[in-house]
């Protein structure tokens, strides 16, 4: 099994903070804004420079994960910052 650069450098309380992260948001999908969220992702992407830190860490759906990523790829292809405002 193949464990990319990205987990390698995950931080052992990761899943701890996953949860905590789950719970703070009441699984709020923060890309489409309905509940029901089980992943979490990592706001300002780590291949972007961003970090672990719960802060940067927010509920979402799978499936607006996957949309979320690509858009990040796309932006990063393009050289522009991908733009996400953040529902609190």
């Amino acid at each position: 099994m193949h464990t990319s650069a990205r987990n390698q450098v995950r931080p052992k309380d990761h899943n701890a903070r996953r949860a905590r992260v789950l719970r703070r948001y009441h699984g709020v999908c923060y890309w489409c804004g309905s509940g029901g969220a089980s992943h979490v992702d990592h706001v300002h992407e780590v291949a972007d420079g961003g970090t672990y830190a719960e802060d940067n860490m927010r509920p979402i759906h799978k499936d607006c994960h996957r949309e979320k990523t690509s858009a990040a790829r796309r932006a990063r292809a393009a050289g522009k910052p991908l733009r996400i405002t953040l529902r609190d």
